[in-house]
């Protein structure tokens, strides 16, 4: 992962768990969907498990804004 991602991809993962002890678990594993895209390549998918690991997903506009802003390709 770029250095330049790393406090957003925290900023999700505290997001997570924040959301976990709240017992909102929908929530939590949205926070990590969206840590997992900043985890990877802009390629690829969020890792669910309900789609092929390679097909392509739209990736949520703030993040995209994120990877974008810092010349992260």
């Amino acid at each position: 992962m770029p250095n330049r991602l790393i406090t957003f991809y925290k900023k999700e993962l505290q997001k997570a768990r924040d959301a976990f002890g709240k017992k909102d678990y929908r929530i939590s594993w949205r926070h990590l969907e969206r840590a997992h895209i900043l985890g990877q390549p802009p390629v690829g998918n969020t890792g669910g498990a309900d789609v092929p690991p390679l097909q392509p997903m739209e990736k949520p506009k703030d993040l995209l804004d994120i990877i974008n802003k810092r010349n992260i390709k």
